[in-house]
C-alpha cells in the first residue's frame, strides 16, 4: 500500500478471529497513535459517543471502529491501535 503526502487513510479497525471473521460480541475502547503523519479522528458509528470524535480514543460499535489519518509529507506512516490487551501496527509508505 502507499499514500501520496497529505493524503487520507480511512482504517477500519476491528476484532476479528483468527479465521478474519468480525467479532461484534466484542467491545473495548482502542487508543490509536501515528507517526509520520497525523490523527484526524476516530469514532465507532455508535449513536451514542461520550469522547470526541478528534480524540485518539473511541469505543467499538459491534466489534468495529475507525480511524481517519492523514499522511506526512515524506517516508513512512505508522499507524498503532491497542486496547490494553491487544495491539496492532501497520505501516504504508508515503510516495
Amino acid at each position: 500500500m502507499q499514500v501520496q503526502p497529505g493524503g487520507l487513510c480511512y482504517l477500519r479497525l476491528r476484532y476479528t478471529d483468527k479465521a478474519g471473521i468480525t467479532k461484534p460480541l466484542e467491545r473495548g475502547v482502542v487508543r490509536v497513535s501515528v507517526e509520520g503523519g497525523r490523527l484526524l479522528g476516530t469514532g465507532s458509528g455508535c449513536p451514542y459517543q461520550e469522547r470526541s470524535f478528534l480524540s485518539a480514543e473511541t469505543d467499538t460499535y459491534y466489534g468495529e471502529a475507525l480511524a481517519v489519518v492523514q499522511a506526512g509529507e515524506n517516508g513512512v506512516l505508522t499507524v498503532c491501535a491497542e486496547d490494553g490487551r491487544f495491539r496492532v501496527q501497520t505501516s504504508v509508505q508515503i510516495l
